[in-house]
């Protein structure tokens, strides 16, 4: 009851992010225009839609500012190993995704790099089930990247030429 009444609120949480007015409508693309960051790209139409009710057009549209994912990784990397067995138990899973907005070839924000991560518990017995798992996480983690991206927008000062 007493987080309710200081104005607490979970992040993302039925809350609507506020955007300036000049992205109310925007598009977004990938860097080379192929469908590599296909499943962030749906993950960031989501976000930006239901989070931001920003308007997506398409890329053609030049009079509209173009958010542009230059590039996007992802690594998995062990984390621990037993001391007895000499197997893995621990890995880390990372992502990384670089974007940029422009406008009629003017950069409203220049490169930006979003860096998200995830430690899971691995057991090579159920290696099936891991696979699932890491599946999973990294959508979570594409979404954590969407969301911060959204936050760098919601952030983003626009200059009134």
């Amino acid at each position: 009851m007493l987080m309710s009444a200081c104005g607490f609120h979970l992040r993302g949480k039925g809350q609507q992010a506020v955007v300036p007015q000049e992205l109310a409508t925007m598009s977004i693309r990938s860097s080379d225009n192929k469908i590599i960051n296909a499943p962030l790209l749906e993950i960031l139409r989501e976000v930006l839609r239901q989070q931001a009710k920003i308007q997506l057009v398409s890329a053609s549209e030049a009079q509209y500012p173009q958010l542009i994912l230059n590039k996007e990784k992802t690594t998995s990397r062990v984390l621990t190993v037993s001391g007895t067995t000499g197997r893995v138990t621990e890995m880390m899973l990372e992502y990384r995704v670089s974007f940029r907005l422009v406008l009629d070839k003017k950069e409203l924000l220049s490169s930006q790099d979003i860096y998200v991560q995830r430690d899971y518990s691995f057991d090579s017995q159920n290696v099936v089930a891991k696979e699932r798992e890491e599946k999973y996480l990294l959508k979570q983690l594409r979404y954590r990247a969407a969301q911060q991206i959204l936050r760098r927008l919601s952030s983003l000062k626009m200059n009134k030429e």
